[in-house]
């Protein structure tokens, strides 16, 4: 990656990654790219107070996501937090709607 983004400098050209959360980049990566796009989605869980309702990203997890993008390495302003702007059926989570 940091050649690949040494080689894009070069032509004016911007170099970005898209991560799930769990997946990091040692320090001197992240610091080569331009944009690091946190994919802050499909992270079921279920909800803490006593609910059946399952999100597949809660507000909690993509902030826990981007504390631990930071917090291994990864300056803030280089991060995009994706945000989940679809439904999932409860029943089959691999339907979307």
């Amino acid at each position: 990656l940091v050649q690949a983004s040494t080689f894009l400098h070069k032509h004016n050209l911007l170099a970005t990654v898209a991560l799930h959360p769990g997946q990091f980049l040692p320090e001197h990566v992240c610091q080569s790219l331009d944009r690091v796009h946190v994919m802050a989605y499909d992270m079921i869980a279920t909800q803490s107070y006593n609910s059946p309702t399952k999100h597949h990203a809660s507000f909690q997890s993509m902030q826990n996501a981007m504390s631990s993008f930071t917090s291994n390495g990864c300056p803030s302003s280089k991060l995009i937090m994706g945000v989940p702007a679809y439904a999932r059926h409860e029943s089959n989570p691999i339907l979307a709607w």
